[in-house]
């Protein structure tokens, strides 16, 4: 399934210790933070970012909600999650 062409597909090390969702996170934030997903860009839906990883809904939902919570996305009731632009607060 091709999900975006600037989003690259993070890899999950299922053995790590570190668990799945800060994983993904930190995936994610590092592909914002060193722009290679630009401000304004749509992310993948939650439930296909999960499927195309084989994890749980659940977690990416978590996923992005901590990166709302960061200022890296902004979720859109019905559009989507999309990178937002400007100042980020860790």
């Amino acid at each position: 399934m091709l999900l975006l062409m600037t989003f690259h597909r993070p890899e999950i090390n299922r053995v790590s210790v570190v668990p799945i969702y800060e994983q993904l996170e930190a995936a994610i934030a590092g592909q914002i933070e060193s722009g290679v997903l630009a401000p304004g860009e749509k992310l993948p839906g939650d439930q296909d970012l999960a499927a195309d990883l084989g994890i749980g809904y659940q977690t990416v939902r978590r996923v992005m909600g901590n990166l709302a919570a960061r200022g890296l996305v902004e979720r859109r009731t019905g559009k989507g999650t999309f990178v937002r632009g400007g100042t980020v607060h860790m």
